[in-house]
Formats: structure tokens, C-alpha cells, sequence
């Protein structure tokens, strides 16, 4: 696997690979399951956030989608600034768009 990443992108991205990677892994280790407990404890903006991923889970349910594990755990990251996923698609159906 090694040999075949220096060959198709320089034994540099090897580096970055690996270090993606273990940041990754710290991510996993990091992550905690949103309890009832740890919602409490959170600001009244991050409820909001997470009241309006529920909602988004709920529509997806409604609409006939399979529910997933996702955005079931939190990772407290103080060091780091907030991070936005921001996904598009057309209202009626679920493709990506043409930009």
C-alpha cells in the first residue's frame, strides 16, 4: 500500500496522508454520544443547531430516505473554529448539483 502511494503521488503524500489519518483516528477517540446530559450542557445556539439537524433528519425520514449513525455524537474542539458541512441538491430529489 506505501509503494503504491509513492508511486502514483510522491512518497510526500504519504506524509499527509498519515497525518490526516491520525488526526481522523483523534477525531473517532474524541467523539462523544449526544445524551439527554450532555444537550443540557450545551449553549442555547448549539441546541438550536442540533434541533435543526433533527428536524433535517426528520424531513429526510418523511421523504423516504433510510435514517443513518450520522450526527448522533459531538466532538468538543475549542482549539478549532466552527466547521460548516454545507450540502446542495434540488428540492424535489436528492442529485448533485451542476456548478
Amino acid at each position: 500500500m506505501a509503494a503504491a502511494l509513492c508511486v502514483s503521488g510522491g512518497c510526500r503524500s504519504v506524509g499527509y496522508v498519515a497525518h490526516v489519518s491520525a488526526g481522523q483516528v483523534r477525531l473517532l477517540w474524541q467523539r462523544e454520544l449526544l445524551r439527554p446530559e450532555l444537550v443540557a450542557s450545551l449553549s442555547p445556539e448549539e441546541q438550536r443547531g442540533l434541533r435543526a439537524i433533527e428536524r433535517g433528519k426528520q424531513r429526510a425520514v418523511a421523504i423516504g430516505l433510510e435514517p443513518s449513525g450520522s450526527y448522533r455524537h459531538l466532538i468538543h474542539r475549542a482549539d478549532v473554529s466552527t466547521v460548516h458541512v454545507v450540502v446542495g441538491s434540488p428540492p424535489d430529489r436528492l442529485a448533485p448539483p451542476t456548478w
